[in-house]
């Protein structure tokens, strides 16, 4: 199925608003000057249901709308 520009552009209205709703500490930081916004992995838990998975794919492509790279990060290693 092809999508029609109009189509395309209102997902992206959408997906903004529920970002902009959602996790706006996050569009804060999209706001910023930085190039890449830096995550660590347990930002989204994902044992709180797949909405937060879901939910974390959306915030990485609002980022890639407006020119932003994600990194996700591991937590720290403990020594042995």
């Amino acid at each position: 199925m092809e999508f029609m520009p109009e189509n395309v552009l209102e997902r992206e209205r959408l997906l903004r608003e529920e970002i902009e709703r959602e996790l706006p500490e996050f569009v804060r930081a999209c706001a910023g000057s930085v190039a890449v916004l830096i995550m660590h992995q347990d930002a989204f838990a994902p044992m709180l249901g797949s909405n937060e998975i879901f939910l974390l794919g959306k915030a990485i492509k609002y980022a890639g709308l407006i020119g932003k790279e994600v990194r996700i990060i591991p937590p720290t290693r403990r020594p042995h």
